[in-house]
């Protein structure tokens, strides 16, 4: 649960991803109230432990993403809604998130930032935020107990990173059914 613990950090967090955003760096991104990204992020959004993916995306774009089980490039992440803000290099990116943190840090409103920041999370959870949190840790237990022996062994040798080609294949079916680059 130390995703709703980071979320509940009393003040603002920014993730700022540029290139590869999975497993413990998507986590962590996840929890942070805003993610600005440089153009050439992509995230992988594993069925997971702490799996906030609905919230970001909603329950029918969830499913498409995790039945695919393919790349998400920052683009389509900002068309969602879970990318804040899309810089075109990770330079930029730097120096914007520094200049927008450096104005939310000199805001005059300090306790009505901490106030607005912990009624949006308070209101989160009375739609079920935190209990999708505990359902997703269980639903995690449950799949990593129903794996058979061999399974077991495969997991440990790719480490999960096999699963990233597959991803990428998926990523390019989409834009070539969609006549995409």
């Amino acid at each position: 649960m130390k995703m709703k613990k980071w979320r509940d950090i009393p003040k603002p967090t920014i993730a700022m991803v540029h290139g590869w955003c999975v497993y413990g760096g998507l986590y962590s991104a996840s929890a942070m109230d805003l993610i600005f990204a440089s153009e050439d992020a992509m995230f992988v959004f594993p069925f997971g432990q702490c799996d906030t993916t609905v919230w970001d995306f909603g329950p029918r774009k969830t499913k498409e993403i995790l039945f695919e089980h393919r790349v998400v490039p920052a683009c389509e992440a900002y068309e969602y809604g879970f990318v804040t803000r899309i810089y075109p290099t990770p330079e930029i990116l730097q120096k914007e998130t520094l200049a927008y943190a450096q104005r939310v840090a000199d805001n005059e409103l300090v306790t009505q930032t901490r106030i607005a920041k912990n009624s949006i999370n308070r209101t989160m959870d009375i739609q079920g935020f935190a209990a999708s949190l505990d359902m997703a840790n269980v639903s995690y237990r449950l799949m990593e107990a129903s794996y058979t022996e061999q399974e077991q062994e495969d997991r440990k040798k790719s480490k999960g990173v096999a699963r990233i080609p597959r991803a990428l294949a998926n990523l390019e079916a989409k834009r070539q059914a969609e006549k995409k680059p």
